[in-house]
C-alpha cells in the first residue's frame, strides 16, 4: 500500500483529490492502478513513452529518485510518493 499525493494543480482531474492510498507493490503497479481510476493524469506526469516528464519530480519517502531510475520501484505498506511539477522560467 502507497499514499501517493499530487500537485493540488492537478486534482481537478483525479475527481478533486490531491491524495490517494494504492494496494500497490512497486512503481509499475502504481502508474497503473493511479491511470486507470484517473486517466486524464496520465498525460500530465508522463510522456508518449510512459517516461516522467521532464519536468515532474518523484519522491519516494521524501528521496527525490532520478525520472531514469523510477521503473520497477519497490513500494513498501507504509510508503509515500509524491509528483512535484517543476517551476521554470528566468
Amino acid at each position: 500500500m502507497a499514499t501517493v499525493f499530487i500537485p493540488s494543480s492537478l486534482a481537478s482531474l483525479a475527481n478533486n483529490s490531491s491524495s490517494f492510498v494504492l494496494e500497490v507493490a512497486n512503481t509499475a503497479e502504481l502508474f497503473d492502478s493511479l491511470f486507470d481510476l484517473y486517466p486524464e493524469l496520465a498525460s500530465k506526469l508522463l510522456d508518449d513513452k510512459k517516461s516522467p516528464r521532464p519536468f515532474v519530480a518523484f519522491f519516494h519517502n521524501g528521496i527525490n529518485i532520478p525520472n531514469s531510475r523510477i521503473a520497477g520501484i519497490c513500494l513498501t505498506s507504509d510508503c509515500q510518493v509524491l509528483f512535484l511539477l517543476a517551476v521554470a522560467g528566468g
